[in-house]
């Protein structure tokens, strides 16, 4: 039931995202008929107090697709990084979700949407639980810059490229044994 409402939610996310940016309003819809989409549960023990600096739950990163949904549970954890670089704690409120733009909301407008860089320290001192949703477009999406986000003065920061070539490269980055076999598993 959650994932289907999720899906649903990422959805209209998505239409409103084509509509602000000038688009069809299914045209980001179209290319997830079939999307990487996954429902993940995470647990996050407390962390030490002693050095509570250093301690990750999740390192940063930024999700893959155009956009994510996080439920922080029972207790906050989630940061934020901000444009200046600085680490700002998303608050819990309850009842509410953090929606974060993913990769691919980049890689369309040439970075004029950024990915949000976040990441986990478990400051509650109690083990905290969160849902995640991440809603990638198909595996065969071709995704490139839009035409309205590219010019002389503003060129492509990005070559054309798949949700499977994305999300390989991705996995690679963060799992260094996958690195030997980089794309061989596409």
């Amino acid at each position: 039931w959650l994932y289907r409402e999720w899906q649903t939610l990422c959805e209209n996310i998505s239409e409103l995202f084509a509509i602000s940016l000038g688009l069809p309003r299914g045209f980001f819809i179209q290319k997830s008929r079939r999307p990487l989409a996954q429902l993940r549960a995470a647990m996050y023990p407390p962390q030490p107090a002693r050095n509570i600096e250093g301690a990750i739950g999740c390192g940063q990163h930024t999700d893959y697709g155009i956009v994510s949904i996080i439920w922080q549970i029972d207790a906050p954890g989630l940061e934020i990084q901000d444009v200046k670089g600085r680490w700002l704690t998303a608050p819990s409120i309850p009842g509410t979700f953090i929606c974060p733009l993913g990769d691919a909301a980049g890689i369309w407008t040439n970075d004029f949407w950024r990915p949000t860089p976040h990441r986990v320290i478990n400051k509650s001192g109690r083990i905290r639980h969160s849902l995640a949703f991440f809603y990638d477009q198909d595996f065969e999406c071709l995704m490139k810059p839009l035409p309205q986000f590219v010019n002389a003065s503003n060129p492509s920061r990005y070559a054309p490229t798949t949700m499977a070539e994305h999300v390989a490269r991705g996995f690679n980055d963060t799992f260094s044994y996958r690195k030997n076999t980089a794309m061989e598993a596409i």
